[in-house]
């Protein structure tokens, strides 16, 4: 029987992004059957055991805000804290959302002792499995940092965090990278081997789209203008 996820356990997912390379839009606002993507993502935590979240929005912010108060009945056993990036700091590189959004969810009650758990909005075949496995990896080897990797090398998401292994001083660094302090992290640091598609799918291209619905019969549609 796998370990449940902890009630101290706070999820963390960006959506902060342009997604110029997939047509200019917030790939959080994609949508499967009507539901956009940053709205699936969190129940997807909610139904693995996560009780509140933080979501790091950006571009087309306010949008993806009226997304989250349109769908909200279907969030409400999920608590959401909402961090915005500024315009000036949204690039191809995610590391200020990354920061902005560790600080804020270790700034949450109860978060300082528990896990963070970090996911990208477009990975669409993640389900809640996903999460508890990376849970059960972190209980069986007693380890405070988790990532998923295939056989070529690739990371995936999410990534798991305790909290105990993130310095505050080291989140206030310019240029915090998160894959830096994680594969120069800690000791207890674990690595576990998978080749299931879905930590490793996310959505980049059009050409990604496509392959998402040829591969896994995942449609996913742009909203309405």
């Amino acid at each position: 029987m796998r370990p449940q996820i902890s009630l101290e356990a706070t999820g963390l997912l960006l959506t902060a992004g342009r997604g110029s390379r997939i047509g200019g839009c917030c790939k959080g606002l994609l949508q499967i059957d009507g539901v956009p993507l940053v709205v699936r993502q969190l129940r997807t935590m909610a139904d693995a055991g996560i009780r509140r979240a933080v979501v790091v929005i950006g571009a087309q912010a306010d949008a993806v805000s009226a997304a989250l108060s349109r769908h909200a009945a279907a969030l409400s056993d999920i608590e959401i804290t909402r961090v915005r990036i500024a315009s000036d700091q949204l690039t191809d590189d995610p590391q200020f959302s990354v920061a902005s959004g560790l600080k804020a969810a270790l700034t949450l009650p109860q978060s300082s002792h528990g896990t963070v758990l970090i996911s990208l909005v477009d990975l669409p075949l993640l389900t809640a499995r996903h999460y508890e496995t990376l849970w059960a990896q972190a209980h069986d080897r007693d380890a405070d940092i988790v990532l998923p990797r295939n056989s070529a090398g690739m990371p995936g998401h999410p990534i798991l965090l305790a909290a105990s292994a993130i310095p505050p001083s080291v989140l206030s660094q310019p240029g915090f990278r998160l894959r830096e302090f994680v594969g120069a992290g800690s000791t207890k640091r674990h690595e576990f081997l998978t080749e299931d598609p879905a930590y490793f799918s996310d959505l980049d291209t059009p050409q990604d789209l496509q392959s998402m619905a040829a591969i896994y019969g995942v449609f996913l549609g742009f909203p309405d203008p």
